[in-house]
């Protein structure tokens, strides 16, 4: 997955040498991660239904992990806030 070109992290880190190093770290880290959709980024972090109350309750994001109901725009725009990806990696 790429969040943010190598570019723009290097022209940040010329003017703020101190945060190369982090910088670069963090790229490298979502670079080797592989999320396809929401059951990705839920199992990545270790989440459980109830840590997830921007898809609704329970029930809702159970049925959204088992593909009977697809996320809405307002909850693919909280996820996508939340997680730091693109919205795309919420769509099916």
């Amino acid at each position: 997955m790429k969040l943010i070109s190598n570019k723009a992290l290097r022209e940040f880190a010329a003017a703020h040498a101190d945060a190369d190093g982090p910088l670069q770290d963090f790229r490298r880290w979502v670079e080797k991660g592989s999320y396809g959709n929401f059951a990705d980024l839920r199992a990545e972090d270790g989440l459980r239904q109830s840590d997830l109350p921007e898809v609704g309750s329970q029930g809702v994001v159970s049925e959204v992990l088992a593909g009977k109901r697809t996320l809405n725009a307002r909850q693919v725009k909280a996820l996508a806030q939340r997680f730091r990806v693109a919205a795309e990696v919420l769509l099916p």
